[in-house]
């Protein structure tokens, strides 16, 4: 499983009506492999929306969710919207080792 942030800004602020996620959704062919939407926030006026994938790669998956992504800014859900970033965020292993290393 991939997840691909696809972040918007709005030309003026509002909030992604609540079909926005299954809108999306509704846009994807089977060969996309996506799985769910979810978005950062209801009230979030410029929100990121999580797509879930299923596809073999990860750069699979970043390119289906930009195609996407741009062919939803072309309907009426999302009007006025336009895409800030696309892509999977990387987590560094780093940041998940503990501040102070175990004592024994």
């Amino acid at each position: 499983m991939h997840l691909v942030h696809v972040r918007l800004r709005a030309a003026r602020p509002r909030h992604l009506p609540p079909d926005a996620c299954a809108q999306l959704l509704a846009l994807a062919r089977p060969g996309d492999a996506l799985e769910h939407v979810s978005p950062s926030s209801a009230l979030d006026k410029n929100p990121t929306l999580g797509l879930f994938f299923s596809c073999p790669s990860l750069k699979e998956a970043e390119r289906a969710a930009l195609r996407l992504a741009l062919q939803a800014l072309r309907s009426p859900v999302f009007a006025g919207y336009a895409v800030e970033a696309c892509g999977a965020t990387l987590i560094s292993l780093l940041s998940l080792l503990p501040d102070e290393p175990p004592t024994t």
